[in-house]
């Protein structure tokens, strides 16, 4: 069942992997781990390290990079392998957590392979494809911790842990959901809650903390410092809520509606019957609590659903706080929100689950096959629709990239190469290429006020020397440079064209 994810993906990427800003920093560091230049960026200021990301994605790129292949390529397959874990390790939990109902586990893998969070991940070269398997597996191995007592699984999940911190900062959310929930699981003496956390962090940690001081030594800082500059408003936390919600109930409602009405009343009525079975039942009143799961009417809710529910509380927790109480400032969007969906599928279901079991008997049990199937369905009709919108789109394409180098062949001569994004003229050029100061700054468009002052002392830099300027329009309404304010003060050449791009070249030997 977990084969149908990497086949869905790589039978509906024509175009190959996409790629983003940030997946150039990836490709980056890994040519220069190839190279043997460590984690260093080979463009914008060639040879300073790379901080604002961390260091296991490139060094996974780093292979393929060494053994002479392309990244980009083979970026696609390393997507399929890790979406491949990601679903068995979702239908192994699920499987053992609901005591072995191969219904459950199928459910659950199919929801987290058609989701639109993880559809978006996996179609790009980014962190999350890689971060997805270990987040998944930590929170697996803190829950079967909490229900067997076994340190090995807390060995497991510190490993796990570990590697998810080593390929996105965002990891602090498991490594918190799994400190928080050792110390607060009934069942144990505090001693055995302490050495328990004493273990998980002892093997949790240690890397990451040499990457931290490894950056503090090298760059003053921690994790890097962003340019992007985000405010974050109360509409930006309801636009977040929104995004959440529609990854279960796209807007406006896919398919006929009266099939996303149908499911908003079958999960109220579940959610209904649920509590008034919990609360206003004959046996028992009330959940009995033990170290092994919570009751509810003669069944017990694994561990699991505590595991991953609480984590997909804590995520936006902490990227929250990542806006309130530091320079990094990540958005509220599918990318930085997605790692919750898997998490909210596999609680999801579990809940669901019990409910199944909970109600043996009652014709109210049959609201959970009825929600189960609308879930699917809908989840069916989005992924018909994204698929091919996104991940059979051209643009920002393996193909758009290999075209664009393909069209600069014989353009760019010897000399200084200068870009607006420097890291994409880098792959489509396969060379150095610097960084030209940009006339504003993040993604809110503050002005750079030294823009000018900052050009001329680049003309000074480059005085006499050849050059190569390639402009790339940025996003949104920014528009970085004014092509005759370049020309006049980098004493450029008239203007050669190529597809996306514009070229500007000279002077030779002029001031």
């Amino acid at each position: 069942m977990s084969l149908g994810g990497p086949i869905l993906l790589l039978s509906s990427s024509p175009h190959g992997i996409h790629a983003t800003n940030d997946s150039f920093i990836y490709l980056g560091a890994a040519s220069s781990l190839a190279e043997g230049e460590g984690w260093t960026y080979p463009f914008g200021d060639p040879g300073s390290p790379v901080t604002l990301f961390p260091p296991l994605p490139s060094a996974v790129l780093a292979i393929p990079a060494a053994l002479g292949l392309d990244p980009l390529e083979c970026a696609l397959w390393l997507n399929a392998v890790t979406l491949g874990a990601l679903l068995f390790v979702v239908g192994w939990i699920v499987l053992r957590a609901s005591g072995g109902s191969w219904g459950a586990a199928a459910v659950a893998i199919a929801l987290s392979a058609l989701g639109l969070p993880t559809l978006f991940a996996y179609a790009h070269v980014w962190s999350e494809p890689l971060f997805s398997p270990f987040e998944v597996g930590a929170l697996a191995a803190i829950a079967v911790n909490l229900e067997t007592r076994d340190r090995r699984a807390i060995v497991v999940s510190g490993i796990l842990t570990s590697l998810a911190l080593l390929t996105r900062y965002a990891a602090l959310s498991v490594l918190a959901t799994g400190v928080l929930l050792v110390l607060a699981w009934p069942g144990r003496t505090i001693g055995a809650r302490l050495r328990a956390v004493a273990l998980y962090a002892a093997v949790g940690l240690p890397l990451s903390v040499a990457w931290s001081v490894r950056n503090l030594l090298q760059t003053g800082t921690v994790a890097g410092r962003s340019e992007v500059i985000e405010s974050l408003s109360g509409a930006e936390l309801r636009q977040g809520g929104s995004r959440v919600a529609s990854w279960f109930l796209r807007e406006p409602l896919p398919g006929p509606l009266w099939l996303g009405l149908l499911l908003l009343v079958s999960v109220a009525a579940m959610a209904i019957a649920a509590a008034w079975t919990l609360f206003r039942g004959s046996s028992p009143r009330r959940p009995r609590r033990g170290s092994r799961g919570v009751g509810w009417q003669g069944t017990r809710l694994h561990p699991a659903v505590a595991a991953f529910g609480l984590f997909a509380i804590l995520h936006p927790l902490v990227v929250i706080g990542a806006n309130v109480l530091s320079d990094r400032s990540p958005p509220l969007n599918h990318r930085i929100l997605g790692p919750m969906y898997v998490a909210m599928v596999v609680a999801g279901v579990l809940l669901a689950h019990a409910c199944w079991k909970g109600w043996a008997g009652s014709p109210i049990r049959w609201l959970v096959p009825l929600t189960a199937a609308l879930l699917l369905a809908l989840a069916v009709i989005d992924s018909v629709r994204y698929v091919p919108r996104e991940l059979g789109t051209y643009v920002k394409s393996r193909d758009e990239y290999h075209a664009l180098a393909a069209s600069l062949e014989g353009v760019v001569g010897g000399g200084t190469v200068l870009s607006n994004q420097a890291n994409i003229a880098w792959f489509i050029l396969d060379r150095p290429v610097l960084s030209l100061p940009l006339s504003c700054l993040g993604s809110s468009e503050r002005p750079d006020l030294g823009y000018v002052d900052h050009l001329k002392e680049l003309a000074k830099d480059l005085r006499g020397s050849p050059r190569t300027v390639i402009v790339m329009r940025r996003g949104r309404t920014c528009d970085p440079f004014t092509v005759a304010g370049l020309r006049r003060v980098l004493s450029l050449e008239p203007t050669t064209k190529a597809p996306g791009l514009l070229v500007l070249t000279g002077p030779n030997g002029a001031d």
